[in-house]
């Protein structure tokens, strides 16, 4: 007999409110990764500070990252830092400068939630349009990922299990994601 050679990670019901409650959005997420090929961080509880973008983003975040700034507007956000160490002015302003967008026209997912308060009174006095989530933070982070710019990222802290579902969604897409776990 072989041992398994492929690692699993399920979501038997993303979205377990929404569910709970017959409205739409609840879904069953599964990640798979063959040993030896990649990782899943297993048998983790609790939250997880996510921030999302999809592979455009990701590609410019990673060209900022290579080279020197050239304006005023990049120094505001420290490319040598991990963008959740970042406040979250400076990453809204980033992402305005690599969409072209102003402020008010940028799209952000946040699960609604006590925990990020803080944060969503942020976006909000930065007139971010600010799209509240009751529950699904894996489908958050795809509508992050996803290229028709329906949402420009997702942040905020969220559950860390869909965590990892999300950040192999990330992978797979292109995109970009950090995740620290949350206590």
């Amino acid at each position: 007999d072989q041992p398994p050679r492929l690692l699993i990670a399920v979501d038997p019901v993303e979205g377990t409110n929404l569910l709970a409650q017959w409205m739409t959005g609840a879904i069953c997420v599964i990640a798979a990764t063959l040993v030896g090929e990649g990782k899943l961080w297993g048998g983790i509880d609790g939250y997880m500070n996510k921030f999302i973008i999809g592979k455009s983003l990701a590609d410019q975040l990673a060209e900022l990252r290579s080279s020197k700034p050239k304006n005023q507007l990049a120094l505001q956000f420290d490319s040598s830092q991990f963008v959740l160490d970042q406040p979250i002015e400076a990453t809204v302003s980033l992402i305005s400068y690599f969409t072209g967008k102003p402020t008010t026209s940028i799209v952000a997912e946040v699960l609604e939630r006590p925990r990020n308060s803080d944060l969503i009174r942020r976006l909000r006095r930065m007139h971010v349009q600010v799209r509240l989530i009751s529950d699904g933070d894996v489908t958050s982070a795809w509508r992050a990922l996803s290229e028709d710019r329906e949402v420009d990222f997702y942040i905020g802290i969220g559950a860390a299990p869909e965590g990892v579902l999300s950040a192999t969604m990330a992978n797979v897409a292109g995109g970009y994601m950090e995740g620290r776990c949350w206590f």
